[in-house]
């Protein structure tokens, strides 16, 4: 996969355009960083760790790295992640598809 990007919505800035639709509106939802034996979870809700096999977890073990995984909402109605996965001095990019989303935005405050 292929990251998209827009420089010309707004001028001087790079913005992440949504994978399926290249939408320049998309709102991350959750990142989460997995390693073997955690992962850590930041969502509208708080930040959690969890020291127990997960999905992401256990793809990280597989995998032979960390993940970091942005959770996104386009504006559009696509859902997904965008993965990077780090392994042996290299960083790889992925896309997984997720079921339509309801989940409140990652906000600053």
């Amino acid at each position: 996969m292929q990251l998209k990007t827009d420089q010309k919505v707004i001028a001087g800035e790079e913005l992440l355009l949504c994978p399926e639709c290249g939408f320049h509106c998309i709102h991350p939802i959750c990142v989460k960083v997995a390693t073997g034996k955690k992962v850590v979870s930041v969502d509208a809700e708080g930040t959690i760790i969890t020291r127990a096999p997960t999905p992401e977890t256990i793809e990280a073990v597989n995998r032979r790295g960390a993940r970091i995984y942005l959770e996104y909402c386009c504006e559009n109605g696509h859902h997904g992640y965008i993965i990077l996965q780090f392994r042996k001095g290299n960083t790889f990019v992925e896309h997984e598809k997720l079921p339509g989303s309801d989940k409140a935005t990652l906000w600053r405050d």
